[in-house]
């Protein structure tokens, strides 16, 4: 169920764009969507494994690794995926024209959006991880169906055809306020 509402709150963009801007639109935003996806990736490989880490020290109950490893790894994680996202900015134009051989509308902009939610995401990983592995799932359930009410409809009111780097920005706004400091006050509060 928690994988469920994650994907959806974090995976209808192409839906929503599809709905309130049409078919072309959803092009303009999944080519740049796919290159800022690398960042993503990077955060999966920062991440993942101290899921299973800190598991291993909570069976040591070793609270304080897992509270300096959590924000060791939050914030350079953040600052990787900062580092990457700053590239896909300044480069993306040319990435994408020479990868595709054509630009699109505001990706640019799609892009910023892109880094800066990923940037939220990775400084929120290592507390996902940390909920993960003492099994507290109760409270991400709460967090994420908030996240997912929140962001489909601020996406259905604001995404425009002229403006699908709204979907990227409104979900940023909702991992910042909604998701990275719910999942902070839950791992930390051992």
């Amino acid at each position: 169920l928690l994988s469920l509402l994650v994907s959806a709150a974090l995976n209808m963009d192409n839906l929503v764009i599809a709905h309130n801007a049409g078919a072309e639109a959803v092009t303009h935003y999944a080519v740049p969507a796919k290159l800022g996806s690398l960042m993503g990736l990077m955060i999966t490989v920062i991440g993942l494994p101290f899921w299973a880490a800190s598991g291993e020290a909570y069976a040591r109950r070793d609270l304080g690794w897992i509270r300096r490893s959590a924000l060791r790894i939050s914030l350079l994680g953040a600052l990787g995926v900062a580092a990457v996202g700053i590239v896909l900015v300044l480069f993306g134009d040319l990435i994408i024209s020479l990868w595709m051989r054509q630009n699109f509308v505001d990706q640019r902009m799609t892009l910023a959006m892109l880094a800066g939610l990923s940037i939220v995401m990775a400084l929120t990983s290592p507390f996902n991880m940390v909920l993960n592995a003492r099994a507290q799932i109760s409270p991400q359930l709460c967090v994420w169906t908030l996240m997912l009410v929140f962001t489909a409809v601020a996406k259905l009111t604001f995404v425009t055809a002229t403006s699908v780097w709204i979907a990227p920005m409104i979900t940023m706004i909702g991992y910042g306020v909604i998701v990275l400091p719910t999942m902070y006050y839950f791992a930390m509060r051992r």
